[in-house]
């Protein structure tokens, strides 16, 4: 069986172009598509709550409840297996990219704040998989990869020439620091 693409979401309308990226990508190569979203643990509050642990359980089940229903509502009934894990977003979502040996990570970010989020770059700079951040909903024709040379920057870049195929343009990027 091929090593799944796992998609990030947290239900949120971002995450309808990694979805529909996925199903995409999914049909093209036969690769199967997981989906994770992460709550972030209400032990992080600043005061003590009572039934803590119920309450994340309650709303965890919440979150995958909306996961699923975002999914059916994007890209129709799919078998996609849908993971819910606690923890703050970026390690979690590495964590569970590594254990279920996912060939790649994607989501979808929120064009208003900029072109990225905090939790998109802290991925970035976390993961030992390729991150891709869908724009659009369908296989890209062109791809932009930094590329520092660590095993990872080349693994990303060779899973997105291999992403694009022929005609497609891939911008490899190298940033060196100035001294």
């Amino acid at each position: 069986m091929k090593d799944p693409l796992l998609v990030a979401t947290d239900g949120g309308h971002e995450a309808a172009t990694a979805l529909q990226f996925a199903a995409a990508l999914s049909a093209q190569r036969d690769v199967p598509v997981e989906v994770i979203s992460i709550v972030e643990p209400l032990s992080d509050l600043p005061m003590p709550l009572p039934h803590r642990e119920e309450l994340e359980m309650a709303h965890a089940r919440g979150v995958a409840d909306r996961v699923r229903q975002h999914v059916r509502e994007i890209v129709g009934p799919v078998p996609w297996p849908i993971h819910v894990r606690l923890g703050r977003p970026a390690p979690a979502i590495c964590t569970v990219a590594r254990g279920r040996s996912a060939s790649m990570v994607v989501l979808g970010v929120d064009e208003s704040t900029g072109g990225g989020n905090a939790i998109a770059v802290e991925l970035l700079h976390l993961a030992d998989k390729p991150v891709l951040i869908a724009r659009e909903g369908t296989v890209p024709r062109s791809a932009v990869v930094g590329i520092d040379f660590r095993p990872s920057s080349l693994r990303a870049a060779d899973e997105a020439g291999r992403l694009l195929g022929e005609g497609g343009v891939l911008h490899l990027v190298h940033v060196e620091p100035s001294l």
